[in-house]
């Protein structure tokens, strides 16, 4: 008895206190390894000796503003050297400002790394990348394989460099997600929807087991637009003829058997590349280009030392500001680190910002497929507020801005949008599981008393109360209404018209501007360029303003955890992680709406890979 006891107490308790040691430990050496390096860290720029090329790597994914790490990303991120994030503006930055630098001598462009994007951030590349040729400057692409969003990337070079081994992996757009009624029928959970527009479809796969036709007609609406863009550009670039790479995805079997099933034969054949060649050769054919004494540089690397030469020129001078303030993620109601549109950590930026004497506008760059509509509205208010002041606002669109990422820009100066941004999807929803039944399987039951008739309202562990679900749908109604309201107002428009083009519609970024939703498709430099046209100044430097971050999201940012887990252990996780069915109860943590109403888009996150 004495043993059994010993086995089922005391030694778990005794390894409860090795493990808590052991990671009090490694949090330590942690800490300790930080402050090291902070204190003997070398904070200068670094510097650019000589001539270089600049090497365009984008990481796994290509963002608008680092994330914060936290630690169970941190611990499920599969092993490997590439970076996880590259930031946008940091390399079209990059890009633009070595078109002019006599020390940086070409481009090579290297994607392998890229797992996925949404089209609106690599047409954003494509286009510094096309402003940077015409310096007469060499670009050359370089790959392994190529999957659909590096491939977009390389045909922006004068030359595309394959592995004969590797392939051009083109297989057209699709957006899918899972539809879970079946298992929570199964799970007897009861789902009750509130929803206002036509093609508000955020809420279907929690009521249906398949897609209702007024979303896939938006969704084939959209995404045919996208892939016509894609494959219109791609031929474009490499002079092929119309209708090229259709048939290349349709008859990729046809053509492979004519090429004895070599897919890099194919690619070169069809003129998707230029040329076959290992890795040594292509080491060599850089080597020819640029020099076999030319250095490299990266687009991260390079940014931060020019910006550096910026700042210190710019040390004693009051040059006009423009703020960028973004807004990355879903919108959430209060304080939020990077990577979610915090309603508070926004308003802190937006107010610092109109605050400023050295401030001359404010450009909001949107990349959201929106949330909690009551967050959206705070922020937006706050713009409304800095326009007040005589401060001009402009919204500029990236990948997507969509339901509350539309919300937030309705009322500005100016829209502008890529032409492949997602937007609109002006609509409402709310969604409220109960549990009753599922409780009631496993013997719980709820019972009590009330003083009032919605004094049980929203206790998941009950039926939903009939009068509470008529008071949630009018609070949707409501809440639409104004929607239309601030968006007839932004536009000049009628609320009647505005609705006739919401109801939940999804639209391109050149669709909305056809139908008044934006002002002008351009990039996040133009939207820059028209902020500062609207202050009236001349010189003026953009300023990305950033969210600050707690001693502990800092010290989270700096230490990778992943070390924690053996690679295997952190590939399968990752791998769990990205199931649709995760990623979409994943989701639900970010409803944090006081009024539980949101203004979010569900198939507005579908990127390229």
């Amino acid at each position: 008895m004495k043993r059994l006891l010993t086995l089922l107490f005391v030694l778990p308790w005794r390894a409860l206190g090795w493990l808590r040691g052991a990671l009090a430990n490694l949090l330590l050496l942690a800490i300790i390894v930080l402050v090291a390096s902070s204190l003997t860290g070398n904070k200068t720029a670094p510097a650019l000796a000589g001539k270089a090329v600049l090497y365009v790597e984008p990481g796994t994914a290509i963002v608008e503003q680092r994330s914060y790490a936290d630690p169970f990303s941190s611990m499920v991120a599969p092993a490997g050297e590439e970076p996880a994030e590259s930031v946008l503006h940091e390399m079209t930055s990059a890009i633009r400002w070595a078109r002019h630098d006599a020390n940086i001598t070409g481009i090579v462009i290297h994607a392998d790394w890229l797992a996925a994007s949404d089209l609106g951030k690599l047409e954003s590349l494509a286009q510094a990348i096309a402003d940077f040729r015409q310096s007469g400057k060499p670009v050359i692409a370089v790959g392994d394989n190529f999957s659909q969003a590096q491939y977009y990337l390389a045909s922006t070079a004068e030359r595309i460099v394959l592995n004969p081994h590797g392939s051009v992996q083109l297989t057209g757009f699709g957006a899918y997600q899972s539809y879970m009624k079946d298992l929570l029928d199964q799970l007897a959970v009861s789902v009750h929807v509130f929803r206002a527009g036509q093609f508000k479809s955020f809420v279907e796969p929690f009521t249906r087991n398949d897609m209702s036709p007024e979303a896939r007609e938006n969704l084939a609406q959209w995404l045919d637009e996208q892939w016509a863009f894609y494959r219109q550009t791609v031929e474009a670039r490499r002079k092929l003829a119309p209708g090229s790479v259709d048939r290349f995805v349709n008859e990729q079997d046809l053509l492979l058997a004519a090429h004895n099933n070599s897919a890099a034969s194919l690619a070169l054949q069809y003129g998707l590349v230029d040329q076959l060649a290992t890795r040594n050769e292509t080491e060599a054919l850089l080597d020819k280009t640029f020099g076999e004494d030319s250095d490299t540089i990266d687009t991260a690397t390079y940014y931060q030392h020019v910006l550096g030469r910026k700042q210190a020129g710019n040390l004693l001078a009051h040059t006009p500001r423009i703020a960028v303030i973004h807004a990355s993620g879903p919108i959430m109601d209060g304080y939020q680190p990077p990577g979610y549109a915090g309603a508070e950590t926004l308003i802190d930026q937006i107010r610092m910002a109109r605050e400023d004497d050295d401030v001359a506008a404010i450009v909001l760059r949107i990349d959201s497929p929106g949330g909690s509509a009551f967050a959206s509205e705070l922020i937006r208010e706050e713009l409304a507020a800095a326009q007040a002041d005589g401060m001009p606002v402009v919204a500029s669109m990236g990948g997507v801005a969509a339901s509350g990422g539309y919300w937030i820009a309705a009322t500005a100066d100016e829209i502008w949008a890529s032409p492949v941004t997602i937007t609109g999807s002006i609509g409402v929803f709310g969604v409220i599981p109960t549990l009753e039944n599922t409780l009631g399987k496993i013997g719980l039951h709820s019972d009590g008393y009330s003083t009032t008739a919605l004094a049980d309202a929203l206790h998941l562990d009950r039926p939903m109360n009939p009068l509470a679900a008529r008071v949630l749908q009018q609070g949707v109604d409501f809440t639409y209404s104004e929607f239309l309201r601030l968006v007839a107002t932004g536009r000049e428009r009628s609320p009647e018209a505005i609705d006739r083009i919401a109801q939940g519609r999804v639209w391109t970024g050149s669709h909305a501007q056809k139908i008044g939703l934006v002002d002008r498709v351009g990039e996040l430099e133009d939207a820059i360029s028209a902020a500062a046209g609207l202050a009236k100044v001349e010189k003026y430097e953009p300023d990305f303003f950033e969210p600050a971050m707690s001693p502990w999201e800092k010290l989270v940012q700096d230490f990778s955890a992943s070390s924690l887990l053996p690679g295997q252990a952190r590939q399968a996780l990752a791998a769990l992680r990205q199931l649709p069915a995760i990623r979409s109860l994943g989701t639900l943590q970010t409803l944090n709406d006081p009024q539980h109403v949101y203004a979010q888009c569900w198939e507005c996150r579908t990127t390229v890979r």
